[in-house]
C-alpha cells in the first residue's frame, strides 16, 4: 500500500503550507510548534482561514463546504498543527458539524453551517456535569417541550470555549424511557 500523497493531494499540502508560513511567519516542523506570542486572537485566525475554504473543505457545497473527500481535511488540519496554527474552533468544525451533517434538518443545516464553514458560528460543548463529568448516562440536565421550545434546566461544567462562543452544544435529557444512554438529545443554545 503506497501511503505517500496523490499528486492533487500534495498540491493542497503545499497551498495551505505556503499560507501558513506567510501568515503565522512559521515553517514546517516536524512537531507542533506554539503560535507566535501576539499573532492574533482565535477567532482572527478562524476567520481567515475560513475565507479560504478550508474550515469545511469536506462538507457539502450547499452548505459552505466544498465537497472534496474527508482525507482533504485531514491534510489541512495537519499542516495547521504543525505550523502552530491555532485549532480555536476545531470543536465546531470536527465535533459539532459533522454531527448536524448527519443528523439535522435541512433548516437546521442552512441555519448554521454556512457560517461555521466561514469560522463565523463558533460553538462550546455543554456536555459535563457536577458530579458526572461527561458521563452520559448519569446525565442530569433536562429539556421539557413548552410548545414549539424547550424550557432547559441543570448544570454545566467544564465548557470548553465557552467565553468565545456564540452557541454551546448542549446535551439534554428529554426522556427517561429505556436505556441510560437513550432518552438524550443535543441543542444548539445561545450563549
Amino acid at each position: 500500500m503506497d501511503f505517500r500523497l496523490a499528486p492533487h493531494e500534495e498540491a493542497l499540502r503545499r497551498e495551505v503550507c505556503d499560507w501558513l508560513t506567510k501568515e503565522l511567519g512559521t515553517s514546517h516542523a516536524s512537531d507542533p510548534v506554539p503560535m507566535p506570542p501576539g499573532y492574533m486572537p482565535d477567532r482572527q485566525f478562524e476567520l481567515k482561514m475560513g475565507q479560504t475554504g478550508w474550515l469545511a473543505i469536506s462538507w457539502p457545497e450547499e452548505y459552505g463546504g466544498r465537497g472534496r473527500p474527508i482525507g482533504e481535511q485531514f491534510i489541512v488540519e495537519k499542516e495547521i498543527a504543525l505550523h502552530g496554527g491555532n485549532a480555536s474552533d476545531a470543536l465546531t468544525r470536527c465535533i459539532i458539524a459533522p454531527m448536524i451533517i448527519a443528523a439535522a434538518n435541512d433548516d437546521q443545516k442552512r441555519r448554521y453551517l454556512p457560517g461555521m464553514a466561514r469560522g463565523a458560528i463558533t460553538a462550546c460543548l455543554g456536555y459535563s456535569e457536577p458530579g458526572s463529568g461527561s458521563d452520559f448516562a448519569s446525565l442530569q440536565t433536562k429539556a421539557e417541550r413548552d410548545g414549539d421550545d424547550y424550557i432547559i434546566n441543570g448544570q454545566k461544567i467544564w465548557t470548553s470555549g465557552a467565553e468565545s462562543s456564540e452557541y454551546c452544544w448542549l446535551a439534554a435529557r428529554t426522556g427517561s424511557e429505556g436505556a441510560k444512554h437513550g432518552g438524550i438529545s443535543v441543542f444548539m443554545v445561545p450563549m
